[in-house]
């Protein structure tokens, strides 16, 4: 994940959702409504696709694993050449491991799917880090299936985005937690503000 001395990072979890946990002096900051990290409902395209919040363009429309498949699906009812058809029995069938190997059989729309992700992730990452200057992010949830692709075009569009002297100081990583990263975290917090002992 990131060095195991780090007071302040950013988990970010992509899953049909997109949230964001942040730790500041080594204690979770919630904010004044208990709200801070709500990333996935920032717009991120505007009059972009309607999202379950009610509003437009909202991240979690094009970066969320929903997101991904969804738009997967599309590419693949669209293009009976698609890779995507030789890991799924039916477009309806298509789901992220499915989408994950027609990313590593080099399915070129495929992988311009999760460029675009990473895209709009690290846009997101960087108003974090240009207002919180948080130098530990760690994407959590099933992208680290995506690798080191993933990780490369979330930091190109954090470079775009925010100060260069900010972004280079700032390492972007995957998680080691895998799916228990909610589970780890809810204990964390209990075990911290119950018990007082993390």
């Amino acid at each position: 994940g990131c060095q195991p001395d780090s007071k302040n990072l950013i988990m970010v979890k992509v899953g049909r959702g997109i949230s964001a946990g942040i730790v500041i002096k080594g204690q979770l900051f919630y904010g004044d409504g208990a709200g801070a990290g709500e990333i996935g409902h920032v717009v991120a395209v505007d009059g972009g696709e309607a999202c379950r919040c009610g509003n437009f363009g909202c991240l979690e429309t094009v970066a969320s694993t929903r997101a991904i498949v969804k738009r997967a699906k599309v590419i693949a009812q669209s293009n009976p050449h698609s890779l995507l058809h030789n890991f799924a029995p039916t477009v309806e069938a298509i789901d992220l491991p499915a989408v994950h190997q027609a990313f590593v059989a080099s399915d070129e729309d495929v992988q311009q799917i999760i460029s675009d992700v990473g895209r709009f992730l690290g846009a997101a990452l960087a108003h974090l880090v240009g207002a919180l200057n948080i130098e530990h992010i760690l994407i959590g949830g099933l992208m680290s299936s995506f690798g080191e692709p993933l990780l490369e075009s979330i930091r190109r569009a954090m470079r775009r985005r925010a100060m260069s002297l900010l972004v280079d100081e700032t390492q972007v990583g995957f998680s080691t937690l895998g799916t228990n990263s909610v589970i780890l975290g809810a204990g964390a917090i209990i075990l911290t503000e119950e018990l007082g002992i993390v």
